[in-house]
């Protein structure tokens, strides 16, 4: 399939947070997913945590003064670590079938998601921000 070796979108949410989405398929090293989080009254940084309560972190020789999550909670980051995501995912949809349970992936969020793709075509291609047609 032909794409971008890379994308990045930056988002801007309705009550102000920013956020920013990386894709890189050009490298060449293995799949890896990091996920960042900062805030005002602490950050995540895929397994490690600081936040506000804890003290001094900030300070010098404090930097290594954070919360480490097991590693197991964070995205599997071996070679075609995507293939385990998927399938956990798949096993929730159909548990959600079997049980009738409502699934959390549902036609909106569908829906919503390919919205913030296209829109994210569209600005790159219009060169400005582009808000989304969501529902």
């Amino acid at each position: 399939m032909e794409t971008e070796d890379l994308a990045i979108v930056n988002l801007r949410f309705e009550l102000g947070a920013l956020g920013r989405v990386g894709l890189f398929v050009g490298p060449i090293l293995p799949f890896t997913f990091t996920m960042r989080v900062f805030g005002t009254r602490g950050t995540v940084d895929s397994n490690h945590v600081w936040l506000d309560t804890i003290p001094n972190f900030s300070e010098t020789g404090h930097e290594q003064d954070y919360i480490c999550l097991p590693k197991t909670w964070i995205a599997d980051n071996v070679q075609g670590g995507i293939s385990e995501t998927w399938k956990q995912n798949v096993d929730l949809f159909i548990d959600d079938i079997i049980t009738d349970r409502k699934t959390s992936n549902n036609e909106v969020s569908g829906f919503n998601t390919a919205a913030v793709c296209f829109a994210s075509i569209q600005s790159a291609a219009k060169k400005r921000s582009v808000k989304p047609e969501m529902i």
